[in-house]
């Protein structure tokens, strides 16, 4: 039996009724890997269900990763860095808003609006939100980056997620490492999103340089190598100390020239990014995005869950609100004949195969007889819930894969020397009459919360 992992508390009848809160999916919505499926009207949205809960081969590459037409991007960093002017220049708008860098003048109230976190900038590849920055913890300015990649952090879609962080420091600076550097580095800010460090204002590096190698060569000499001993400098005085963090970087780019100028090039910056986010960069996003989507598939089915007659209604009404149970995976020459050949009534053959398999597995492990109490529906829907939560997030197991990775985790949470049904049942233990009933009726929201801070893990092997 594989090893358990738990963190901390912090952290059917054979005669199945179609749900009466399913329709059949859009074709519209239907992606290059999601077959005919249906979905609930009400929770979490459409959209993001399919991405979260079981349309994404976590194995692809961005190519195969729907996360919109473009990039989500966050431009922050130190103050008076070039941010928006970069982006602007990228994006090719009014440059007389970017000379305000240059003139140092007071901000007007235009360019505050335009410096809102939360408006986008578009471009062909990218959509950026532009920060107005921090040089260290004091000010608010900190804290509404910080809450503003909180905020895209619990949103249920992958293109509303951020996909990369440019964080901008000047390198014509004795401040190597700020303080606010230390925090957003040290206590993991940007969580899964990459971070690229972009430098500017390099033409102040190269002048420190040449300084000091004129104390011992020519001017001739001096000017050769002031661009090896710049690069030396970047190296040991930003981008050693920034790796050394805790969470460091994932990518470093030096801008050289004018931010301004017409022939400053932004091309190894965009090329960092698109590499930065190649491969399996977007496991994180993705999974982050399918935990949100499963927990707030939980919170919303517990109500009706917990007045379940008995056990088999109990897992149909859990599994009939959680897609990934349900979702099918299709290759693209299959759609257009699934999509013509399939009637409403088959997209339910799945759904009611997998009750039945859940109902039998739950079953196995319930004492029978036994009363049906409130306190034995809540260990039935805990146990039934953190098993889908693993197969969801954990085996990415879907559809016509669930009945295996889901008997897996059943076994596995109710096997006698695994410690997650102990404290499982020992936190709904805890419950009150109260809570299940009016006015109050407390029950589901509490075993929402144990659910989320138990969570069933296969360690690697």
């Amino acid at each position: 039996m594989p090893h358990l992992t738990m963190p901390h508390s912090a952290d059917k009848s054979h005669a199945l009724q179609v749900p009466s809160n399913l329709h059949p999916l859009n074709k519209s919505c239907l992606g290059p890997e999601i077959g005919r499926i249906a979905m609930p009207k009400s929770g979490p949205e459409l959209g993001g269900l399919c991405e979260a809960l079981g349309s994404v081969d976590l194995g692809a590459s961005r190519s195969d990763i729907d996360v919109g037409a473009k990039y989500r991007i966050l431009v922050t960093g130190r103050q008076r860095t070039g941010k928006s002017t970069v982006v602007r220049r990228i994006c090719n708008l009014a440059p007389e808003v970017s000379e305000c860098f240059r003139r140092s003048v007071s901000l007007s109230p235009l360019w505050a609006t335009m410096n809102d976190v939360d408006r986008e900038i578009s471009h062909s590849s990218f959509i950026f939100h532009d920060s107005a920055g921090f040089e260290g913890l004091n000010g608010g300015q900190v804290n509404i980056v910080k809450q503003f990649i909180a905020r895209r952090e619990a949103t249920s879609r992958i293109s509303a997620r951020l996909h990369a962080i440019w964080y901008f420091i000047r390198t014509d600076t004795n401040d190597y490492v700020s303080s606010g550097d230390r925090h957003f580095f040290s206590d993991n800010i940007a969580n899964y999103v990459p971070v690229i460090v972009v430098f500017t204002v390099y033409n102040g590096l190269l002048t420190v340089a040449f300084g000091q190698l004129r104390k011992q060569l020519s001017i001739v000499e001096s000017r050769i190598k002031k661009f090896e001993k710049a690069q030396e400098l970047l190296e040991s005085r930003f981008i050693e100390p920034l790796k050394a963090m805790r969470y460091p970087p994932a990518a470093f780019v030096r801008i050289d020239g004018d931010l301004l100028e017409e022939t400053t090039s932004f091309d190894e910056l965009i090329q960092t990014t698109l590499r930065a986010l190649s491969g399996q960069a977007l496991r994180p996003i993705v999974l982050s995005v399918r935990q949100t989507n499963f927990d707030a598939c939980v919170t919303r089915i517990l109500d009706e869950a917990l007045e379940a007659r008995d056990p088999s209604s109990l897992v149909s009404a859990i599994l009939s609100g959680v897609p990934h149970v349900w979702l099918i995976h299709l290759d693209q020459e299959e759609i257009i004949e699934t999509r013509s050949s399939t009637n409403d009534s088959e997209d339910y053959t799945l759904l009611g195969r997998n009750v039945d398999i859940a109902t039998a597995a739950l079953c196995k492990f319930l004492h029978t007889p036994t009363p049906w109490t409130n306190t034995k529906r809540a260990d039935a829907a805990a146990a039934i819930c953190i098993c889908l939560e693993q197969t969801a997030i954990q085996a990415s197991a879907n559809g016509p894969n669930f009945p295996a990775a889901f008997s897996d985790a059943m076994k596995a949470y109710y096997a006698s020397d695994a410690p997650l049904r102990v404290s499982v049942n020992k936190e709904i233990s805890k419950f009150s009459p109260q809570d299940y009933r009016e006015p109050t009726k407390r029950a589901a929201a509490k075993l929402a919360e144990v659910i989320k801070t138990h969570r069933l893990r296969f360690a690697d092997d």
